[in-house]
C-alpha cells in the first residue's frame, strides 16, 4: 500500500537523453543527504515493461542516452520504512507522465513521503525540500513546475475533466494553482508579466535568476483540506482567472 506523499513535478523542453542534466540532477539531490540519498536505480522501457536494474551507477550513466528506455527512477529506501524517489520521464512517453497523456516535454518528479514532513517539527526538512526544488529549477530551466500533497486531488479536477489538455499548453497558461508553483519566464509573461505574478496573494513570491518566479501559496503542503488552505487556492485561481 502506498503511503501519502508530496509530489513535485517539472516540465522542461530540455532533452535529458542528450546531455548530462539527468546525472547532474541526481548528484544535486543526493548532495542534500538523507532522505534524499538516492541509492537504488531502475530504468523502464515504457508502461512498466523492460524494467532493468543497473548494477552500478556507472552503468546507469551509459544507459541514460539509450532510446529504448523511457523512465529513469532513482530511489532512496530507509530499511523498508519510507522512500524518496526522483523520476525522469522522456518526451513522447505516455505511461509514466501525468495522467498517461502524450507529452512533448521531459517530465521530472521528486516524491517524498508526507510522514517525513509531518515529523519535521522544526521545518528543516521542508526548507531543504524547497531549496532542492529551486536547485532543480536552475538545472532544468523548466517552463512550468508545481508541488502538492499527493492526496490533494481537488485542484486537479480541471485536468481530469478535460481529456484534450495538451501538456505543451502549460507554456501558455496554468490550469490550477498548487501549494508550490514554478513559472518559467515565458509563462510569467503569459500570466500578465513579472509585476502581476509577484503581486499574487500568495504566502511567498520569489524572483528566480532566469526571470521565472516561485510562488508558494502556503508555508507548507500539509493539511490541504483546511478551509483556509482551500480559500487561499481559490484566491490565487481568481487572481489568474482560473476556473476551479
Amino acid at each position: 500500500m502506498f503511503k501519502p506523499k508530496i509530489d513535485i513535478l517539472f516540465y522542461t523542453h530540455k532533452n535529458l537523453r542528450t546531455d548530462d542534466t539527468a546525472i547532474r540532477l541526481y548528484e544535486k539531490v543526493v548532495s542534500y543527504g538523507e532522505p534524499f540519498d538516492l541509492n537504488k536505480w531502475s530504468i523502464d522501457g515504457g508502461r512498466w515493461k523492460k524494467i532493468r536494474i543497473p548494477k552500478s551507477f556507472e552503468e546507469i550513466r551509459k544507459l541514460i542516452p539509450d532510446p529504448e528506455f523511457d523512465v529513469i527512477s532513482f530511489v532512496f529506501v530507509k530499511e523498508g520504512d519510507y522512500f524518496t524517489e526522483l523520476g525522469i520521464s522522456r518526451r513522447g512517453y505516455n505511461g509514466f507522465n501525468i495522467y498517461g497523456r502524450p507529452a512533448d516535454p521531459d517530465i521530472i518528479t521528486l516524491t517524498i513521503e508526507r510522514e517525513l514532513l509531518e515529523k519535521d517539527i522544526t521545518n528543516q526538512l521542508l526548507e531543504r525540500l524547497i531549496q532542492i526544488t529551486k536547485d532543480m529549477y536552475s538545472l532544468l530551466n523548466p517552463y512550468y513546475g508545481y508541488g502538492h500533497d499527493g492526496d490533494d486531488w481537488s485542484p486537479l479536477r480541471k485536468e481530469y475533466k478535460d481529456e484534450n489538455i495538451d501538456l505543451r499548453l502549460f507554456n501558455e497558461r496554468i490550469f490550477s494553482p498548487y501549494w508550490m508553483n514554478f513559472f518559467g519566464p515565458e509563462l510569467v509573461h503569459n500570466l500578465g508579466g513579472r509585476e502581476k505574478v509577484l503581486n499574487a496573494p500568495a504566502y511567498k513570491k520569489e524572483l528566480l535568476e532566469d526571470g521565472g518566479i516561485l510562488l508558494l501559496v502556503e508555508p507548507s503542503p500539509l493539511n490541504p483540506d483546511l478551509p483556509s488552505y482551500r480559500k487561499k487556492l481559490k484566491e490565487i485561481a481568481d487572481y489568474f482567472g482560473i476556473s476551479m
